[in-house]
């Protein structure tokens, strides 16, 4: 299963899965269950798929790993001579959840830039049919001029009827997305800011520790999928 692009930075939490063979070459590097991942943080990013991380193993000492591969799917058991790591499962939830809700939100935005047709009337004189074959053609395009015959109904001629849609405008749209990108950054450097330096983050329950981090991941989720738009723009 391939997991929603989640962009690497520094200071994030991955889920580090040594090798066999790399704890044979590490035995510093104490792995009690070998099903289980051990925790590490980035401390260098090389590009989107490797990292340096610094890992904690299962009895908590710290090891310096650089040039990890960081994967894009699920990691599954195997017998490969390399470590590599991979994002956890809440941070693969909160990727497709942002994923989802952006594609909804460029969706929403589509559909409320349609706007309804402009419909003009002028008034003429005389009276005229319009054949079937002649309305379906005015029809088929984007402006249609219809004669309509309103001898019946008024006396004295008939209505020259205009209706063109209007194109969206995209230029707002995509002014719109960059104030949100802008915006979100900004509040991106100041929880930033205030988990790495603020005094009060240390003071707080462990649990709330967890959820500003969690908070932080899933603000930069959303600044990825927004950088992307914009790129495609």
């Amino acid at each position: 299963m391939t997991t929603p692009s989640i962009k690497p930075t520094i200071g994030r939490r991955v889920w580090f899965r040594p090798s066999a063979q790399f704890l044979e070459r590490n035995p510093t590097v104490t792995q009690l269950g070998p099903g289980q991942p051990m925790d590490a943080g980035i401390v260098y990013v090389h590009h989107d798929h490797m990292v340096n991380l610094a890992v904690c193993d299962h009895v908590g000492r710290t090891h310096m790993v650089p040039s990890v591969p960081l994967l894009a799917g699920q990691w599954e058991p195997s017998d490969t001579d390399y470590a590599v790591c991979e994002w956890m499962p809440y941070q693969k939830g909160q990727a497709a959840k942002a994923e989802t809700a952006g594609k909804a939100s460029e969706a929403a935005t589509a559909q409320s830039n349609v706007q309804p047709y402009e419909v003009r009337l002028e008034r003429t004189a005389g009276v005229t049919d319009m054949a079937c074959d002649a309305l379906r053609a005015e029809l088929s395009g984007s402006v249609a001029t219809i004669r309509l015959n309103m001898d019946s109904i008024r006396a004295g001629g008939f209505f020259k009827v205009e209706a063109v849609r209007k194109t969206p405008d995209a230029a707002s749209h995509q002014q719109r997305v960059l104030a949100e990108k802008m915006e979100l950054d900004q509040r991106i450097t100041r929880l930033d800011t205030f988990i790495r330096e603020g005094q009060l983050f240390p003071t707080l329950p462990a649990d709330e520790q967890a959820r500003l981090r969690r908070q932080l991941d899933v603000m930069h989720e959303l600044s990825s999928i927004l950088g992307e738009r914009i790129a495609n723009f």
